[in-house]
């Protein structure tokens, strides 16, 4: 009896020792990831956001030149130019049908041209924000980003900035908001692999406790230390080659852990469709890559570019058939871009791609045989094979610069080639 009693205490202690800090690190590793996973997906929705309501101001000034100007005081209408704005929603519902969101021209504080609809299904024109967004907005000029706007009782994600006239002066605001629940919806799907293998491991944990000895003790602290690593965001910690290639549930928890860390850094990194970096993953990058720059003077390149006529795609053989294009291209890139630097998801059909292992006039070459491979390729379809054309813009970077300064470069000859006939590069390397 008194040596069962000790047997037991030992297990006890075993237990303490193993369970405690593992299942705190475990819980630990969950929160974190819902945090790591829920920030990284609302900085691109903030960046999608702003990318929509830019692309309908765009799309306004190109169809419809001039100022915005109001006539009426009791029945307000809106003009742009000569064009009368008020029930004209050729453009707006076709931008929120495609990217599943609701976007609202404000004159002042009041909706003028909106897609949100109250439960009669009556567009809520002549309702009007509330003063906080208004007063940041429109009276001082502020662009601002919300994750907390309730309309009807739903909540919502928001951007919101002023709609400047050619003198300066601001007419009104643009809004543009994404379900909360999508959005919380997104990031839980994309929790469950991670919930599955925590509970996996919590399994492999209780069947290897029983065999508790020096050396478990102490590789398991070590997976401890790695966890909490992970849950700090330092994702490029990983268990020992040592304990991942132990043939017991040691090894296994191990494993359970590199899987965990891999799926996490592809949630956080890694563009779900295409599995290349994502725009967060890109731009990080791209500033380690002009910090090195301060420090090596070696010179590089920067491009954009972007499937001609993806709509198309889309509008002829269906989203499906876009992924795949989007898919294949990407295959191409990864291809190409070996050894010479790394590439991005920019957003839609757009490309990030950064030269900082080459120099720029290999650089400008390089473009060129990506553009001419994607021209030459076939892609298959369910039912039958299309080909498509890229644009991209190249820019070189010969110093320190802002990110932001170098990709509005690349954007604008990115913009240059589409005008100028599309499936071809613009490069300020080689004029």
């Amino acid at each position: 009896m008194e040596k069962d009693n000790r047997k037991h205490g030992l297990y006890k202690k075993t237990l303490l020792i193993t369970m405690t800090p593992l299942f705190f690190c475990l819980v630990v590793l969950l929160i974190a990831s819902f945090r790591l996973a829920s920030t990284s997906v609302v900085h691109e929705i903030e960046k999608q956001l702003d990318d929509n309501a830019n692309l309908y101001l765009e799309l306004l000034d190109l169809k419809y030149p001039g100022d915005y100007r109001k006539v009426g005081d009791d029945k307000i209408a809106i003009y742009k130019g000569d064009t009368l704005l008020n029930n004209n929603y050729e453009y707006i519902d076709q931008i929120c049908k495609d990217n599943d969101i609701d976007l609202t021209v404000f004159y002042k504080d009041m909706r003028v041209i909106t897609t949100l609809k109250d439960s009669d299904g009556n567009r809520r024109v002549g309702s009007k924000i509330g003063s906080n967004v208004s007063s940041s907005v429109f009276v001082n000029g502020q662009i601002k980003f919300y994750d907390n706007i309730e309309v009807d009782g739903k909540k919502y994600f928001g951007h919101y900035e002023p709609i400047y006239n050619s003198d300066g002066s601001i007419f009104g605001m643009i809004g543009v908001m994404e379900s909360a629940d999508k959005v919380e919806k997104y990031v839980l799907s994309k929790l469950y692999p991670v919930i599955f293998i925590i509970l996996g491991s919590m399994l492999l944990i209780a069947s290897f406790i029983i065999k508790g000895n020096k050396g478990m003790i102490r590789d398991i602290r070590e997976l401890n230390e790695v966890c909490e690593d992970i849950s700090k965001g330092k994702l490029e910690t990983e268990p020992s080659s040592k304990i991942i290639g132990r043939k017991d549930e040691i090894g296994e928890m191990a494993n359970s852990v590199q899987i965990m860390r891999k799926s996490l850094r592809g949630m956080i990194e890694l563009d779900t469709l295409t599995q290349i970096n994502n725009r967060l993953s890109g731009e990080k990058k791209l500033n380690a890559a002009l910090a090195e720059l301060k420090t090596s003077g070696v010179r590089f390149a920067v491009g954009i570019c972007d499937i001609d006529f993806f709509k198309q795609v889309n509008d002829n053989y269906g989203h499906d058939a876009g992924d795949i294009v989007l898919k294949e291209f990407a295959k191409v890139l990864k291809t190409q871009m070996v050894g010479k630097g790394f590439i991005a998801r920019w957003g839609g059909e757009e490309f990030l791609l950064v030269y900082n292992k080459v120099s720029q006039e290999k650089a400008y070459d390089m473009l060129n045989e990506i553009l001419e491979e994607v021209r030459n390729k076939e892609i298959k379809l369910k039912d039958e094979s299309i080909k498509i054309t890229v644009s991209a813009g190249l820019t070189k970077v010969d110093e320190a610069e802002t990110s932001n300064i170098i990709l509005k470069r690349a954007d604008i000859l990115l913009y240059k080639a589409k005008n100028s006939g599309r499936d071809r590069m613009l490069s300020d390397i080689k004029e």
